[in-house]
């Protein structure tokens, strides 16, 4: 698989089987990174943007990856929240 083809790819399938999916990258995102390590690598990656001699942003480049920055740090925290629930409802249910 190339790059743009990697990039490019989209989940499919029924409504059910997206959701799956979607729970089970969800799960193995947080059993590779816990919380506290995404956000760490997430700023560790945004320092390296602006603070890497090599780079050249203009503003506008620089404004945009800061507002992903603080969108994909918000869509962590908000799918940890969710992983977190579901992993206690399966608990709560397995009792």
């Amino acid at each position: 698989m190339t790059d743009q083809e990697y990039f490019q790819s989209r989940p499919k399938g029924a409504e059910a089987e997206l959701k799956a999916s979607a729970e089970s990258s969800i799960q193995l995102f947080f059993e590779e990174y816990d919380l506290d390590e995404s956000q760490d690598l997430l700023w560790q990656i945004m320092k390296h943007c602006f603070f890497n001699p090599s780079t050249a942003l203009t503003i506008p480049a620089r404004e945009n990856l800061v507002s992903f920055y603080e969108n994909l740090h918000q869509m962590i925290l908000a799918a940890s929240i969710l992983h977190n629930t579901r992993i206690s409802q399966q608990v709560w249910n397995a009792q």
